[in-house]
């Protein structure tokens, strides 16, 4: 099958680092307001973590501040924000004020921007008001504006000496910082994001199957997207980020999205640097039920324990998207050196003659057992259908044009082909040709594809064995 894996990885793109802002610059003109009162902070911290909070208990909060770390001192960022849909405070007030009963004020520039410090620590909290009447987030900006907030006032803390590392680490109240958490990016200083190793945990014995069904699709998108070669698998989870500063600002930091805000800023990020995903120390995230995002784990939790028989009924991508996947990444260069026959025969006919000579020069047909006899036969008109969808023959007219050399094609394919047209070309691919299928299939039909993608992968929790535990549990 090796025709079918790991296509060429590229590095940063010309293209996308010519309009590069320098953190000064975007601290100037695109950083949020809250950002600009820092002037007189009145004290050095080595790291700083940046948490949004909404309606979140005081006992959470605690528990994420009580993290051990013996090396440097800690400057924690918490916006607490309510959308401007709701009509009350709720929580958000309750947390502000149990806040400040518990800790000493140390500084503020205002009073919505209040410094305490942490008890027989030298580490501090910042609180931002961003739920009192006024200063509400508008409901479509949602959390991606109150990471922003959180991220900005992190990066002119960075710029101005306040914070000496170059790296903002990004969580969520509901987690648990493991030790040694604040170490990890003293060993990768070319990365533009870091991605923290991760576990769901509940103590509810009745939900914890079901996240433990999530996490598993969660890794086995991430495995597949790295058996396929992509540039883009990683995980896209807010709250294990740590992100460089100085890229952070390239890209214009978070988006102001209610939800998906950490996909896009990575998806941003690994255009103008590397995603390394770290192999420890592990976050824990506490599996909850909760309806507040669109999508993520609460919304996933609620879906799955309204199905009657959720291993059974839990629905996974098909084996076949990125069996197609991994043959897309893999015609781009063959593609570069065909660009006169695809002018002169289109699409469907270019991907059909170069998948007939990547089978022969590897020794026949590539698939494996367990997929459709006629896979391949049939793989062009599916490549070509989707990826016009996509608008590749626009991409391919100016590719061609504008690139004088085949490395610098890869990488514009590699930055056009990024982490969002990755999820379109999978979901047009599940909606026209391979339908979600369950748990048991991938446990029986592919089961050596599944072993052969998870060693594969930088996830040492995701295997063969734990699919079939999954599809076994009661």
């Amino acid at each position: 099958m090796q025709n079918y894996r790991r296509g060429p990885r590229c590095t940063e793109s010309a293209a996308f680092r010519h309009t590069a802002l320098s953190l000064k610059k975007y601290l100037k003109h695109y950083c949020e307001p809250e950002a600009q009162k820092f002037s007189d902070f009145p004290r050095q911290y080595q790291h700083v973590l940046v948490v949004p909070s909404h309606d979140e208990p005081i006992n959470s909060v605690l528990k994420l501040l009580n993290f051990q770390e013996s090396k440097g001192a800690v400057l924690v960022i918490l916006i607490i924000n309510s959308p401007d849909s709701l009509s009350g405070t709720g929580n958000d007030s309750l947390l502000w004020n149990d806040l400040q009963a518990l800790y000493p004020i140390i500084w503020g520039s205002d009073k919505q921007t209040q410094l305490y410090a942490l008890p027989h620590t030298d580490n501090a909290l910042l609180v931002i008001d961003r739920f009192s009447e006024n200063r509400q987030i508008p409901q479509h900006q949602g959390v991606g504006l109150a990471r922003k907030i959180g991220a900005d006032i992190a990066c002119r803390l960075i710029h101005d000496g306040k914070i000496t590392s170059r790296w903002f680490h990004s969580t969520d109240a509901d987690v648990e910082l493991p030790k040694g958490y604040f170490q990890s990016s003293q060993a990768h200083p070319d990365s533009s994001a870091l991605i923290y190793p991760f576990q769901h945990r509940c103590s509810d014995p009745t939900i914890q199957p079901l996240i433990d069904l999530y996490e598993f699709k969660l890794r086995y998108y991430v495995a597949a997207l790295q058996w396929c070669g992509s540039h883009y698998g990683f995980h896209t989870i807010g709250s294990l980020m740590c992100v460089d500063a100085n890229r952070y600002a390239e890209v214009r930091g978070f988006p102001k999205r209610n939800a998906a805000e950490d996909f896009y800023l990575l998806n941003k990020l690994a255009k103008v640097g590397s995603i390394h995903t770290l192999k420890e120390p592990t976050v824990r995230i506490e599996a909850r039920l909760s309806a507040r995002a669109p999508f993520g784990t609460g919304p996933a939790l609620n879906n799955i324990r309204s199905l009657e028989q959720p291993q059974e009924q839990y629905l996974f991508y098909h084996p076949c998207t990125f069996m197609d996947l991994a043959r897309w990444q893999n015609l781009v260069v063959p593609l570069w050196h065909a660009r006169a026959y695809y002018q002169q025969h289109g699409l469907q006919a270019t991907f059909r003659m170069l998948i007939e000579k990547l089978d022969d020069d590897a020794g026949g047909n590539a698939e494996v057992e367990s997929f459709p006899h006629d896979f391949a036969a049939h793989q062009s008109e599916r490549l070509a259908v989707v990826l016009t969808s996509l608008k590749l023959d626009a991409f391919l007219t100016h590719g061609f044009k504008q690139c004088s050399t085949q490395l610098a094609f890869q990488k514009q394919a590699s930055y056009w082909f990024d982490g969002f047209k990755t999820l379109r070309f999978i979901h047009q691919m599940r909606d026209h040709y391979f339908e979600n299928i369950r748990l048991r299939d991938l446990t029986g039909s592919y089961a050596g594809w599944l072993d052969e993608i998870s060693k594969s992968t930088d996830q040492s929790e995701f295997t063969l064995n734990r699919a079939t535990e999954l599809q076994n549990a009661n």
